[in-house]
């Protein structure tokens, strides 16, 4: 349980700095957990479905040594575009409305992923709606998170977003809990990993982003601590 320590790091800082509790004007956590999830392979079950492919079209895709994708189910769909943004085939809305009746019950959250979406997004914003329409867990559009052409890192990044947001969503809950105990009312923000910051509302969309979240926040903490413009930093723990 992550939070444990968050919040003991927390009252000791309280503690040490002495610092009114209605002057905190920001909280930031860096975490290390997003990244342990995923090499753990912990995460909720996710179902894919696939715009303008098959599962075994994705499989064509797939790089030599990668692990399988971590999902219950998956299933194509017809529709998608080509490289230029024009649809190639109409979506298959009676199709994407069956696949998510049949696949609803038995995944905590949905990936979808098209052909050449980062061109034209259209599909999968249709399929999303769809699924929201009926259920109100988490749903991840591969263009949502990179605008690079690899179909298949672009569905492996979906696919793990959809897999850690309700951790994710858990850490910051129990943070925003403990704060409330404490009598903090100041903006929470996570740590992403290229050391910058984000809201929880955005984290939540994309926490995928906070992979390498605490080795970054380390990198950040200790050349502020130091006062240098070069310095070597362990991390240890």
């Amino acid at each position: 349980d992550f939070s444990v320590g968050i919040i003991n790091s927390l009252d000791k800082v309280l503690s040490a700095s002495q610092i009114p509790k209605n002057q905190v004007g920001l909280v930031s956590v860096a975490t290390t957990l997003a990244t342990n999830a995923i090499i753990e392979g912990r995460g909720e079950r996710v179902g894919l479905i696939l715009i303008g492919m098959n599962p075994a079209d994705l499989q064509i895709t797939k790089p030599e040594n990668a692990k399988e994708l971590p999902i219950q189910r998956i299933v194509g769909v017809a529709g998608g575009h080509g490289p230029d943004g024009i649809e190639m085939c109409s979506l298959d809305i009676e199709g994407v409305t069956k696949t998510v009746k049949e696949m609803g019950e038995g995944v905590d959250a949905f990936a979808v992923s098209g052909l050449f979406s980062v061109r034209n997004p259209e599909h999968e914003w249709l399929v999303k709606r769809i699924i929201q329409k009926s259920y109100t867990k988490p749903v991840v559009c591969g263009h949502e998170l990179t605008g690079q052409l690899g179909i298949y890192e672009r569905t492996v990044t979906a696919v793990l977003n959809a897999r850690i947001i309700p951790i994710i969503e858990c850490l910051i809950d129990d943070v925003k809990n403990a704060l409330a105990q404490r009598g903090i009312s100041a903006p929470l923000m996570l740590v992403r990993g290229d050391g910058a910051l984000m809201n929880e509302v955005f984290a939540l969309e994309r926490a995928i982003e906070m992979v390498q979240s605490g080795p970054a926040a380390s990198v950040i903490g200790c050349k502020f601590l130091s006062s240098k413009d070069n310095v070597v930093v362990i991390d240890i723990g």
